[in-house]
């Protein structure tokens, strides 16, 4: 979601004076990121469990915090206890054989859309998200078993944020 409303794709569909009003990024996976996350006039809202074993809360914060330091109005709210998917009225579920890696390094992404390798901090056009991925499990980063659902009035307070923000951004 944050990657779809960079300038950079944003323009390539519509016309560059258009932009997306406001977006809400629901424990968004920020393992890939433009080094210019330039969002344009977009207000960016990102939520995240602080117990989420699927994405990183640390990676949310960093890609917001790029976002807010390139000029454009963001935000993130860490919620705790909570994970992933905290906005399902669904009580929690183990799934063990998830495959995830949210410890990983992040790739980022060079004006033309390569990949700078993590390790090497090198653009390459070649890589691809799979070549970043083997990557990430040969380091170690790869773990098994993820949770999601919530708890208590974790999936009202997602709802109610979301209504605040959307209400606020898209009704003045």
């Amino acid at each position: 979601m944050l990657t779809a409303v960079t300038r950079r794709f944003c323009e390539a569909v519509h016309d560059r004076t258009l932009s997306v009003r406001a977006v809400l990024a629901a424990y968004p996976w920020c393992g890939h990121q433009f080094l210019d996350p330039d969002v344009g006039a977009t207000e960016v809202r990102a939520i995240v469990g602080d117990q989420d074993d699927w994405v990183s809360a640390q990676q949310v914060q960093g890609h917001v915090q790029a976002i807010r330091l390139r000029g454009a109005p963001a935000s993130v709210r860490i919620v705790a206890g909570a994970e992933h998917s905290f906005d399902r009225a669904e009580p929690l579920q183990r799934f063990e054989d998830a495959r995830v890696s949210p410890g990983a390094p992040t790739a980022y992404l060079a004006d033309d859309g390569a990949f700078i390798h993590p390790a090497t901090g090198e653009a390459d056009a070649k890589l691809v998200d799979r070549d970043i991925a083997v990557y990430a499990l040969k380091a170690g980063y790869g773990v098994r078993g993820a949770t999601l659902g919530s708890q208590g009035g974790q999936a009202a307070l997602f709802r109610d944020d979301m209504i605040a923000f959307f209400r606020r951004t898209l009704l003045g």
